[in-house]
């Protein structure tokens, strides 16, 4: 990781209530590199994670060691995979999901799947939104295909109208 890029990075963002006495710090763990604010050396507040295992990179709030209410999680590559807020270190609540192929899901996540309201966009600039289950399109919803809109149906997935 770029150090001062890094930094530069999470000094742009808002730090969070309570959080202005926290110090800076650098932390080596087993499964990775952490960088930001810290409470006894216990990440809180804004922060850098790199994961050694998944070589992925996550920038965002701390909350007691683990994710926060809010993220940024990055693949090896440094492509933006997740943008989001968090709940248990899981994505929950409204987020934007990159998909490798080039489609996103922008919408309402629940335990880390794709519930509730969403659009999911397709490479093209074609998009679907309605209502998400179980991770998959589910119920009556809007196809746009960059001109007209009409409503299209999907049941689990699989198109019905």
């Amino acid at each position: 990781a770029n150090y001062p890029q890094v930094m530069d990075i999470l000094l742009k963002m808002k730090p969070q209530e309570g959080s202005k006495n926290l110090g800076w710090v650098t932390l080596k763990k087993d499964n990775g590199i952490y960088l930001g604010e810290a409470d006894y050396n216990i990440p809180q507040g804004r922060g850098f994670f790199f994961f050694k295992k998944e070589q992925q990179t996550f920038i965002g709030y701390f909350d007691k060691g683990k994710k926060g209410n809010y993220g940024k999680l990055f693949d090896k590559n440094k492509k933006l995979v997740y943008e989001g807020e968090y709940e248990n270190e899981v994505r929950n609540g409204k987020g934007v999901y990159y998909y490798p192929e080039g489609q996103r899901y922008e919408g309402d996540f629940v335990n880390g799947l794709r519930e509730g309201n969403g659009t999911f966009y397709w490479e093209d600039g074609t998009y679907w939104e309605g209502p998400f289950q179980k991770n998959e399109m589910n119920g009556e919803g809007t196809y746009c295909d960059g001109i007209d809109k009409w409503p299209v149906t999907y049941k689990e997935g699989e198109l019905i109208e």
